[in-house]
């Protein structure tokens, strides 16, 4: 377990790298199953969207084989947001296990986002800056090896780069949390921010139901305040995409999920109590 759980994670921090270091905006949405879920061949789609501005705000991606199977990913930067979902019924299976003893994942389920900030300040004080990845899901990977994994960076052009990284693993019915980043700034200030939301499953056991149902989302938000806690109202925030935060807002922000978006993806899976 330790093993395949190390695999999926270096394979994580690979694809954020290389995602990291691309040099413009960003929007990509994958998902895969192996050809022990989805014979012969297995399932692989993907979209993305990269340029300055990007030709669209949002990409993504979606499969089943209905009652067995789903998988769904989203990579909005308007809003911005990710979200994805993954689900695996094996009730009426043997064990199943991906390729090479499990060392690649029957499932995989990313979305990640990557744009540069401009924050104009108002004057000359100095003042806050804090960009969170706020998390929403459910997840039941028991009798699975089964791990989501959220992952937010911000990267100052005039200072070393901090990033928080979670791992989720265990049973959690209703799955709220935050990963937050905090810069002082003063004057105007640039910025990249990425995130990532990824979905590994490399083992289910016979008779055993995996959900990770991360639709509902991982919302980006960003606050401005001054360095006594007192929102900044206006800042004026410019993107490199066109689309993140393209007209000046009251800061923080509680940014709304994008319904339009998972409709039309189809996402009819209901939260589970």
């Amino acid at each position: 377990m330790k093993t395949i759980r190390f695999v999926c994670c270096s394979l994580l921090l690979t694809m954020a790298c290389a995602f990291q270091a691309q040099a413009v905006p960003a929007i990509t949405a994958n998902g895969a199953v192996t050809a022990e879920l989805a014979p012969p061949s297995g399932s692989f789609k993907s979209d993305a969207e990269s340029g300055a501005p990007l030709a669209r705000s949002a990409v993504a991606v979606a499969d089943q084989v209905a009652g067995v199977w789903q998988y769904s990913a989203l990579a909005d930067i308007a809003v911005p947001k990710l979200a994805i979902l993954g689900e695996i019924d094996n009730s009426g299976g043997g064990a199943l296990s991906g390729p090479f003893g499990g060392e690649v994942p029957l499932m995989r389920v990313n979305a990640t986002l990557r744009d540069t900030i401009n924050i104009i300040a108002p004057n000359s004080d100095p003042y806050l800056v804090t960009a969170s990845m706020d998390i929403d899901g459910v997840l039941v990977v028991s009798g699975s090896d089964g791990v989501v994994t959220a992952q937010i960076t911000v990267d100052p052009a005039d200072r070393l780069a901090d990033s928080k990284f979670k791992t989720y693993n265990t049973d959690q019915t209703v799955l709220n949390d935050s990963l937050p980043l905090t810069f002082q700034f003063t004057g105007n200030a640039q910025f990249d921010l990425s995130s990532s939301l990824f979905f590994f499953v490399t083992r289910v056991d016979a008779g055993a139901k995996v959900l990770a149902d991360f639709s509902n989302t991982a919302i980006i938000n960003l606050s401005i305040t001054t360095l006594g806690g007192d929102v900044i109202t206006n800042a004026v925030i410019e993107s490199a995409s066109g689309n993140f935060g393209s007209a000046p807002v009251p800061l923080p922000s509680s940014l709304a999920v994008l319904g339009p978006a998972l409709a039309m993806l189809g996402w009819r899976h209901r939260r589970r109590a």
